[in-house]
């Protein structure tokens, strides 16, 4: 979803007001920055809860959602939970992009890409999550 479609600019006709002709141009918009601004901050508060006791930030979770993710959680389609567990699997992405195994990789695996891993489960893979790195 463009951000245009975010403000609901796509489905709005331009205004002409006699006294402001020029401006006859401009689209009105559904929400003003301050309902933006609002949005963006109940969004930072439900990820604040999500990634607490993690080493990410709420900014650096919501950088990674796209319009739709965010629109899913306004409209109740993307509870608590799973906002929980998409905190939990970002921060294992960051650790495992700065080369350090999350804490459940206990087990001792081999990847035919990378060879000997660290992983959740023993034996031999095709690939694996470090193939990435």
């Amino acid at each position: 979803m463009s951000w245009r479609e975010m403000l609901g600019i796509d489905e709005l006709k331009p205004t002409t007001l006699p006294h402001n002709t020029h401006n006859t141009h401009k689209y009105p918009a559904k929400d003003n920055c301050t309902d933006i601004a609002e949005r963006k901050s109940k969004m930072l508060e439900a990820l604040a809860i999500a990634s607490k006791g993690l080493s990410i930030t709420p900014n650096e979770l919501y950088e990674t959602l796209d319009s739709d993710d965010i629109e899913s959680w306004f409209d109740n389609a993307l509870n608590p939970l799973s906002l929980k567990d998409f905190a939990h699997s970002h921060q294992q992405r960051k650790l495992m992009d700065e080369g350090k195994a999350p804490d459940h990789y206990t087990q001792q695996g081999t990847c035919k890409q990378c060879g000997p891993i660290l992983s959740w489960f023993q034996g031999e893979t095709e690939s694996c999550p470090w193939c990435r790195n």
